[in-house]
Order: C-alpha cells, then sequence, then structure tokens
C-alpha cells in the first residue's frame, strides 16, 4: 500500500496483481450525519463504473469503525473519493479505510509525502 495527502484527503492506493483500489478520506475528530462520495474519473480508457456507492461507504466506514476500535482513535469520515474504475471488492476498501487510520494513529500520515508499511 501506498499512503499521501491529495487535495487535505488522506489516501491509499493498493495494486495487487489484477485488482487495484485507491480510497481518498476526509476526516474529522466530530460525528457528522452526512458523507460525501467523490467518484475521481476512470484511469482506464472506457473505465465502466461498476462500483456501488453504498456498498463503498458502507464497507469504508465500517473499516474506519475497526480500525478506531483497535487504535483508540475517534474519526470519522466526512468525504470518500475513489476512482471510477476501479475493482469492485468492498473488502479491500474496507482494508485500506483500517490502513489509513492506522497509518494516522502511528503518526505516519505528518506530512504530505508518500509512505509505505
Amino acid at each position: 500500500m501506498n499512503f499521501s495527502i491529495v487535495e487535505g484527503r488522506h489516501c491509499v492506493s493498493r495494486v495487487t496483481g489484477p485488482t487495484h483500489n485507491f480510497l481518498g478520506l476526509r476526516l474529522s475528530k466530530l460525528l457528522t450525519e452526512r458523507v460525501t462520495v467523490l467518484k475521481l474519473p476512470p484511469v482506464r480508457k472506457g473505465g465502466d463504473g461498476r462500483l456501488d456507492e453504498a456498498q463503498l461507504q458502507a464497507a469504508v466506514i465500517a473499516g474506519v469503525e475497526i480500525a478506531n476500535r483497535e487504535c483508540g482513535t475517534e474519526w470519522h469520515v466526512t468525504e470518500i473519493a475513489y476512482i471510477a474504475d476501479d475493482t469492485p471488492v468492498y473488502s479491500q476498501y474496507e482494508l485500506c479505510a483500517r490502513a489509513v487510520i492506522k497509518q494516522l494513529a502511528a503518526g505516519k500520515f505528518s506530512g504530505s509525502g508518500q509512505h509505505s508499511p
């Protein structure tokens, strides 16, 4: 996984063989009722946008909640950014969201550069 901060979002990209996922999160310590979901343009020409935003949002929020419990943190998602033609494996988005929170808890998102565990 590669981590970065882009346009104020905590981002992670994960590429394993045929699957690829990008997740950008805006986070807050305050609980919000509304989460904005932002679909970024496809990377590949003719990308089909197969991701279901409701399933994506549920997976991301679940991942953040799990990581919050594991790390003793209280982050809340205010925005989710994803790439339209990424692989629709929602468990990977849960994993990516958990990884973002764990990186934050470990102090590895202190700058705007890229980080790899």
